[in-house]
C-alpha cells in the first residue's frame, strides 16, 4: 500500500497547457477559455418556466437464465412548480426477456410500447467486449426506453443521464421529446491533459454558474448542446447539463433554485425524489420474487431449476465462514 501510496502522489496534470474536452471524432473540442463561465445568478427566472417534471427509472433482475430473463421495471415522473411538488405518476411492468436465434424477443405485462420488440444480439450497439449482449442487461435497454417514453407526456422534462441514444430504437423515442434536458449525476470525460473535465472547471472558478460552450456537438445520435453547471455555491459537484429545443438558461436557473436541500447540496430535489420513487429496493425485489413462487405452485420447482446456470456467484456470496 505504501508504494501505491507514492504512486497517487505523482498524478498531476499541468494547468499551463491549452486544455479541452477530449471526446471522440463526432466531437470538435473547443479551448477551455474562462470567458465560458456565465452566472446563473444574472439570469431571471420567467413564470412560464416554474414547472418541470424529472424523469427517472428504476429496475430488478427478478429471475435469470441463460436463455431467459424476468425482470421488473418502475418509471417515475415528479412535477415541481415554483419548487414544490404538485404530483407524481408511476408506470410499473414486469418484462420477460428470451433469446432466440441471435435474437432478444420482449414481452411485456401489461403490454406496452415496449411488448414484441426484437433486437439483434449481435448488434454493434448491445455488443460489450466481444461478447453478444445478454438476456438480463436488455433489462436496462428497456427501463431507459421506458423513462424516454414517459417524458414524452410531460412539458419540460428533466431526465437523469445524456440525451446520447447508444441503444437500438433510443433515437426514436428521443425524437419523440421536442423540447427536453438532462443532467447527468456522474461524468467520466476528461480534458486533453488528463484531468476530469468537471474537476478542472471546478478548480477554475467559484460560486454558481454555467459553462458553455465546451464542444460542437456533430453526432447525428446525439441531438443536444452540452453544458457544465455548479448549482450551489457551498457545493463541490459540477455536472453535466444536456439540453434540447429548451431555452437552456431558463431551465438552469430552475434547476439551481431546486438544488438547495442538505440530502445532496447542488443536485436537484427533483432528480432525488425521482430516483427514491423509481428505486425498485432489494427488500421489494425479495418480495416480487415471493410472489411469483408462490403463484407458480408445483411449477416452481421445474422453473428454479432453469436459473442453475447464473445463480453460482449468489450462493458463494451468501456464505458465511
Amino acid at each position: 500500500m505504501d508504494d501505491l501510496i507514492k504512486e497517487m502522489k505523482t498524478i498531476k496534470t499541468d494547468k499551463s497547457l491549452k486544455c479541452h474536452l477530449s471526446m471522440n471524432k463526432n466531437y470538435v473540442p473547443i479551448d477551455i477559455d474562462k470567458s465560458h463561465f456565465n452566472d446563473i445568478n444574472d439570469i431571471s427566472a420567467e413564470s412560464d418556466n416554474s414547472k418541470a417534471t424529472f424523469i427517472d427509472g428504476g429496475q430488478a433482475i427478478l429471475f435469470e437464465s441463460a436463455g431467459f430473463s424476468i425482470g421488473f421495471i418502475r418509471t417515475a415522473a415528479v412535477t415541481y412548480e415554483h419548487n414544490k411538488r404538485k404530483s407524481k405518476d408511476i408506470k410499473e411492468f414486469y418484462v420477460l426477456v428470451k433469446e432466440d436465434n441471435k435474437k432478444f424477443v420482449i414481452k411485456t405485462f401489461p403490454k406496452n410500447d415496449f411488448n414484441d420488440m426484437n433486437f439483434n444480439s449481435e448488434d454493434e450497439k448491445l455488443v460489450h467486449g466481444g461478447d453478444t449482449a445478454s438476456c438480463a442487461r436488455m433489462l436496462s435497454v428497456i427501463r431507459r426506453l421506458a423513462e424516454l417514453k414517459h417524458a414524452t407526456h410531460f412539458d419540460n422534462p428533466i431526465l437523469d443521464g445524456t440525451l446520447e441514444a447508444r441503444y437500438p430504437y433510443e433515437l426514436d423515442f428521443i425524437a419523440e421529446l421536442k423540447k427536453v434536458t438532462a443532467l447527468a449525476k456522474t461524468c467520466s470525460l476528461t480534458t486533453n491533459t488528463g484531468f476530469g473535465i468537471t474537476d478542472y472547471l471546478a478548480s477554475l472558478n467559484d460560486g454558481v454558474w454555467y459553462y458553455y460552450p465546451v464542444v460542437k456537438n456533430n453526432n447525428k445520435s446525439h441531438p443536444a448542446e452540452i453544458y457544465f453547471v455548479k448549482l450551489n455555491d457551498k457545493s463541490d459537484y459540477v455536472f453535466r447539463f444536456e439540453n434540447n429545443g429548451n431555452d437552456a438558461k431558463k431551465v438552469i436557473n430552475l434547476l439551481m433554485k431546486n438544488s438547495k436541500d442538505p440530502v445532496f447540496l447542488g443536485y436537484p430535489y427533483g432528480l432525488v425524489d425521482a430516483d427514491n420513487t423509481a428505486r425498485v429496493s432489494e427488500q421489494e425485489k425479495k418480495m416480487l420474487q415471493t410472489q411469483i413462487s408462490v403463484k407458480l405452485g408445483k411449477e416452481w420447482s421445474g422453473f428454479s431449476k432453469m436459473l442453475k446456470s447464473m445463480n453460482a456467484h449468489e450462493i458463494l456470496d451468501n456464505i458465511r465462514f
